[in-house]
């Protein structure tokens, strides 16, 4: 996209030094197998760039429009009425909603940072996937829990898992909530295909438009079949709670919320 961060080129020069640096330590990570040190300034740098690639894809510019839409028009439905405008004809939205989320999302990095993570390699036979939107956020341990979010920065039980190839994937999990591997190993060998079509799952879940994968010869149609119970139809959920009168005026507060991928 032209001007996908805004016309100002402060982001993109941002962007393309964070992106520098995290080359260097997926190329260790390549010839290694080792993962940054915790609390090491390429831990940071590693968190960083797999939040920037969380929030800089045009799946979350559309899900910040798409919030931006209902909200306004929730708040100027009774002034259109009045006026005769019929907000189905209009699109409400930010200019540059890219930068708006990066913007939001990257000074929350530090929340973060106590996340433990491993390398899941994987040994199956069957390749992973990505998408243009790779970094997914997912919560098994409030999958029970089917109003609003589970996958905030905060929430108990989060995980986020970023694919680097068809054979490597990064997980940060909770540490409180998940078992993972071998204690005090960084490497999580994966033998079993019904984990890859899993985490494959979640890549075309969370994609907006295209899916990636590096062997012509996988079953794509197996794989979108498998998915097509869990895509979702929408990005954002809004309600409105109505408060109570005071002195003539009326108040109500509006609760906004992601969508969550749940593929059970």
């Amino acid at each position: 996209h032209n001007y996908f961060y805004g016309k100002k080129p402060n982001v993109e020069h941002a962007l393309a030094s964070l992106e520098g640096g995290a080359s260097t330590i997926f190329k260790e990570i390549d010839k290694t197998g080792c993962l940054p040190s915790p609390q090491s300034l390429e831990h940071l740098t590693m968190v960083l760039h797999i939040l920037t690639q969380y929030a800089r894809t045009t799946y979350i510019a559309e899900a910040t429009n798409e919030m931006t839409d209902k909200i306004m028009k929730h708040l100027t439905e009774s002034k259109a009425v009045a006026e005769g405008i019929d907000l189905n004809d209009i699109r409400i939205g930010i200019e540059d909603p890219a930068r708006y989320a990066l913007s939001i999302a990257v000074p929350l990095h530090p929340i973060l940072l106590d996340m433990d993570y491993k390398l899941l390699l994987n040994f199956s036979g069957e390749q992973l996937i990505t998408s243009d939107n790779p970094v997914v956020f997912y919560n098994q341990f409030f999958s029970f829990r089917k109003h609003l979010s589970n996958t905030g920065f905060a929430c108990k039980g989060l995980q986020i898992f970023f694919p680097l190839d068809h054979e490597k994937l990064i997980l940060l999990y909770d540490h409180d909530v998940y078992e993972i591997g071998s204690p005090g190993k960084a490497i999580v060998k994966i033998i079993d295909r019904r984990d890859i079509y899993s985490l494959n799952t979640l890549q075309i879940c969370s994609a907006s438009d295209n899916v990636y994968f590096r062997c012509s010869d996988i079953d794509f149609a197996a794989l979108r079949k498998k998915a097509t119970p869990f895509l979702r139809d929408h990005k954002i959920t809004m309600n409105s709670i109505p408060q109570k009168e005071k002195d003539g005026n009326r108040s109500e507060l509006i609760v906004t919320s992601n969508v969550d991928i749940r593929t059970n």
